[in-house]
């Protein structure tokens, strides 16, 4: 028998839904998990390598449009590098941490503020220029990939972070679990660092959504951190060439202070967009 409210039939003999006007955010997540009306179940995998349906790079702003509802859409974002310098390899160049969030394509903010960090330039004695922050904002609320700084044996923004632990976002920013493909159970969205070259030869990190650190100019040449998914960091160098760190998000090399060599600049970041239909 179907169910009508004020003679209105709200449920048919086939138990489906009719002339339903409005229903509340709780009734609504749970239809949605249930997978009832085409609310989408989980968000599908999510490949980091493939390519973007926008990449965004300056400041702006975003407004999605022409993606129907129930769309998974990937925020990928990276901050700019901290540039080289030239000092004896104590003090050493980060690279651009990531910040990685995720919507179904209704909720995604209609009009998002946003900056891509710009990369730290290089310098030629021992002060570092760090990178800047790459943000996006929307209703008063912001989040954020850290550009580089500089420090000794540190990489920017900690350890690796597990899907679990990943910061659940209030309204507007609306977060799911993080679709990924290929990176296990955890990821890492730390910028790389250099490491004292006393302990470490190879005088950098890498990371896997964070950017490769800078090397040191401690040795006659030392490579960069590299990135399984963003830059990577400049090459350094005592007698040879230093180079620049790569988009997005890669530190600079650094060269030995008695070289005459200069330190190459941070990679500006950049934000990657993704729609999974």
């Amino acid at each position: 028998m179907a169910i009508q409210v004020n003679g209105t039939s709200v449920i048919t003999n086939g138990r489906g839904l009719v002339n339903v006007t409005a229903i509340d955010a709780s009734t609504k997540g749970a239809i949605e998990a249930a997978g009832v009306g085409g609310g989408a179940t989980a968000a599908p995998n999510w490949n980091p390598a493939a390519t973007p349906d926008t990449t965004l790079t300056g400041n702006g702003t975003y407004s999605i449009s022409g993606v129907a509802d129930n769309v998974w859409v990937v925020f990928y974002m990276v901050g700019g590098g901290c540039g080289g310098h030239r000092s004896y390899g104590s003090i050493l160049s980060m690279a651009g941490a990531a910040y990685v969030w995720t919507s179904l394509s209704q909720d995604v903010p209609s009009s998002i503020s946003y900056s891509v960090g710009a990369g730290g330039a290089g310098n030629s004695n021992h002060s570092i220029n760090p990178g800047a922050d790459t943000t996006m904002t929307a209703s008063g609320i912001t989040v954020r990939a850290k550009g580089g700084v500089e420090a000794s044996n540190v990489r920017n923004e900690g350890a690796n972070v597990l899907l679990s632990d990943f910061p659940s976002l209030s309204s507007p920013f609306n977060t799911a679990a993080i679709p990924t493909k290929g990176l296990g159970t955890d990821f890492d969205i730390s910028g790389g660092s250099g490491a004292n070259p006393s302990t470490n030869g190879s005088g950098s990190s890498g990371s896997v959504l964070g950017a490769g650190g800078g090397a040191t100019g401690f040795f006659t040449s030392t490579p960069g951190g590299t990135s399984t998914y963003a830059g990577n960091g400049g090459q350094g160098s005592r007698t040879g060439t230093t180079t620049a760190g790569t988009v997005p998000g890669g530190a600079g090399g650094s060269s030995y202070a008695g070289s005459g060599q200069i330190g190459k600049n941070g990679a500006a970041g950049n934000i990657r967009i993704y729609i999974l239909d």
